[in-house]
């Protein structure tokens, strides 16, 4: 069976050995066999007693793949290992393959250290940043600032998976070494690069933001007059002259307000400093048809927006937690979420609109049913409903399941 990754292809023979690998390189591709040591062969009666297999790797983060099967990375223990001759697989990418067979007794734990060698083979290079040297930097010795900055404005910044604020914003103590930095803005492309930070030193990262495809127009209301704001004159305000205040009510309240795709609060809402010019307004409560218009902030101003929210005419759909309120009333008040995963820097879908990554606290949070969606790359996705009490706080807590677990990659 061959197991494709990016330029390198491994070929399995039906137990599980690799063979030979296949890589592509710019002068074509070229397959270079590849030799598995193997341990004796000496078999060991099988029984129904089961042992423990410990396994640990240098570098760490490695998957484990025990009789074809992926279960977990490194370090791992996997307790309840049936007594007998398994084959172990351990691979991390960039390093060379290790196999071997491994020999369970009953009641005892195996300890297996693997040390990984580098492959030979060119492997992929992230793009780096071009006004940070790549000279690798040892970690340990001591912390500097990371500087973020994107056009335009208002974007989310994560380091090594972990949300640190919106743009402009700078970091300071971030340990010395190389990490990955994430921006993202809703209706832009998201940029992903690796950063070198300096001990006592400031790395400034100017990004610039490419928009992505065309967007979903949001579906009208079609059962209520379409509420317009104040009208202002059509002429474009340019950007740069000022700053206005926007401020957003609407009816039933407690709905939650996004500026330009950006989650600003519960209304009703005032917001100061919102630079002047064009914005998109989208405000969206559980169990009511959303309102999107584009609202017009003058330098000095005050624009108010009010919002009549309309009931779906079209069925509902029956959230899977039913509220133990009557269903006809709507829960008022706001709640908290608190959501977390395993592993952590997993992307949230609060009510089909993403709203950051795990660990996360969500406050005023209308009450009553929402819909979660946790989505974390080469895991499948969680997906639940929750019912959010007025004055609480409910915690969400979901351990992630890799898409090889469980499945034997060999067959």
């Amino acid at each position: 069976m061959w197991y494709d990754e990016g330029d390198t292809a491994y070929l399995y023979d039906n137990t599980g050995t690799l063979v030979s690998t296949y890589r592509s390189t710019g002068a074509g591709p070229t397959t270079v066999p590849t030799t598995v040591p193997t341990t004796a062969p000496t078999p060991v009666p099988t029984t129904t007693s089961s042992g423990t297999l410990s396994v640990t790797s240098t570098p760490g983060g490695a998957m484990v793949f025990l009789d074809g099967v992926f279960k977990g990375i490194t370090p791992i223990t996997l307790t309840g290992v049936p007594a007998g001759t398994h084959q172990l697989k351990v691979h991390r990418i960039g390093y060379d393959d290790y196999s071997t067979s491994v020999t369970v007794l009953p009641g005892q734990t195996v300890s297996v250290p693997v040390s990984l060698n580098p492959s030979s083979g060119p492997t992929t290079v992230p793009t780096p940043v071009p006004t940070i040297a790549p000279t690798p930097v040892p970690t340990g010795t001591g912390t500097g600032t990371l500087s973020v900055t994107s056009t335009p404005g208002g974007a989310i910044v994560f380091l090594d998976g972990v949300f640190k604020g919106i743009t402009p914003t700078t970091l300071t103590g971030v340990p010395a070494g190389t990490h990955q930095l994430r921006v993202y803005r809703i209706g832009y492309n998201d940029y992903s690069t690796s950063v070198t930070v300096l001990p006592g030193q400031t790395v400034s990262v100017p990004v610039s933001l490419n928009p992505s495809g065309p967007t979903t127009v949001p579906t009208p209301v079609p059962t209520t007059a379409p509420i317009t704001a104040p009208i202002t004159a059509p002429t474009p305000v340019p950007t740069g002259t000022g700053t206005g205040t926007l401020s957003v009510t609407s009816t039933p309240g407690g709905a939650m307000v996004f500026l330009d795709g950006i989650f600003k609060g519960i209304t009703p809402k005032t917001m100061t400093g919102v630079p002047a010019g064009t914005h998109q307004l989208r405000v969206y409560r559980s169990g009511y048809e959303e309102y999107s218009t584009s609202v017009t902030v003058l330098p000095g101003q005050t624009l108010e927006v009010p919002v009549a929210l309309g009931v779906p005419s079209g069925p509902t759909l029956v959230p899977t937690i039913v509220p133990t309120t009557t269903p006809t009333q709507v829960p008022t008040g706001t709640g908290t979420l608190v959501i977390t995963s395993s592993p952590t820097g997993a992307k949230v879908i609060l009510d089909f609109s993403f709203i950051g990554y795990t660990p996360l606290t969500v406050p005023d949070v209308p009450a009553g049913p929402h819909r979660i969606s946790i989505r974390k790359s080469m895991y499948r996705i969680n997906s639940t409903t929750v019912m959010v009490e007025p004055g609480k706080t409910t915690t969400v807590s979901v351990t992630l399941h890799h898409i090889w677990e469980g499945i034997n990659p060999f067959n």
